[in-house]
């Protein structure tokens, strides 16, 4: 006498084998657990454990979307420290362009002093007249 019929044993057979590979797949991660030992307890705590992995999932998530951001960044620094170095070196090869010559006589508010008109501005300051005479090299 059958108590199942086929069809019903192979559905009990597949939930065994199911079963079987579970409890294969965590007695190879863990090795201080023996097959007889897992109980869907165990199993549950496992799963509920791995509900964790999610959370540091999306903080991995987070924490590559900031390290793309900033070597991006890098990047754009690295090319603008590039130009800039060419420019500086373009710039190194060309030299400063040598100061103008200005004559008094050319600049707008200039008015050439001599001897005479430094007495007439500074009249009865002797010292002074004296010490413009001497930095004129007329003494």
């Amino acid at each position: 006498m059958k108590i199942l019929s086929p069809k019903e044993y192979q559905v009990l057979k597949q939930k065994a084998d199911n079963f079987d590979a579970i409890v294969a797949k965590i007695v190879a991660k863990n090795s201080e657990l023996k097959a007889d030992d897992v109980t869907v307890e165990i199993i549950n705590q496992l799963v509920d454990n791995a509900t964790g992995d999610d959370e540091l999932s999306a903080q991995l998530d987070q924490a590559n979307e900031t390290i793309k951001t900033q070597k991006q960044t890098i990047d754009a620094n690295a090319e603008t420290i590039s130009k800039l170095t060419t420019e500086i070196e373009e710039l190194k090869g060309t030299g400063a362009t040598p100061p103008a010559n200005v004559d008094k006589k050319e600049e707008l508010d200039s008015k050439e002093k001599d001897i005479a008109s430094f007495a007439d501005a500074n009249k009865g300051d002797t010292a002074s007249i004296l010490d413009f005479a001497q930095k004129e090299g007329l003494i």
